[in-house]
């Protein structure tokens, strides 16, 4: 993380444990004030070596379309 919004997010922060409502609502607050002053570099939640989901992976959890014959088939 850039070292600006762990600055401001832990200054907002002013002490609260990490898994309390107060951190949470802190990094929201750093991360949309870095990402306004940022746009090219934003903040995310997603780890650098994570990557998008194949197309394959996309296709295989998709529902299967319905045909106008579905109907018959449950009888």
């Amino acid at each position: 993380m850039p070292r600006q919004y762990e600055a401001m997010r832990d200054k907002f922060a002013a002490g609260a444990p990490v898994d309390s409502p107060k951190y949470n609502a802190a990094q929201g607050k750093a991360a949309r004030i870095y990402n306004s002053k940022h746009p090219d570099n934003p903040v995310t939640g997603r780890s650098e070596g994570k990557k998008k989901r194949s197309r394959s992976a996309k296709k295989r959890k998709s529902r299967p379309k319905k045909s106008e014959f579905d109907y018959m088939r449950r009888y």
